[in-house]
């Protein structure tokens, strides 16, 4: 029986995606990022450093342009870093 050796940083890396997904769709944040979809989260081998990495559809869904929703969640960066 072979065991999948999966290290902590791809684990945590997971489980940050998933929160992340959760806080931007969930009760806890504004509608705006309906069109926003978390590709990804990469974490360094210590655990300090996370690269999120998103798409964003909303150029065709709502009209507002991605520049626009890369602003704002810079803007939002502090208060997504909170509930994370």
């Amino acid at each position: 029986m072979y065991i999948e050796k999966v290290s902590r940083s791809d684990r945590v890396a997971k489980q940050i995606k998933k929160e992340m997904t959760d806080i931007l769709y969930g009760i806890k944040f504004s509608p705006k990022y309906s069109s926003v979809s978390i590709n990804k989260a990469d974490v360094s081998k210590d655990l300090k450093n996370v690269r999120i990495y998103y798409t964003s559809f909303a150029d065709l869904m709502d009209g507002i342009s991605r520049d626009q929703i890369a602003k704002e969640l810079r803007q939002d960066l502090v208060i997504l870093r909170k509930y994370l």
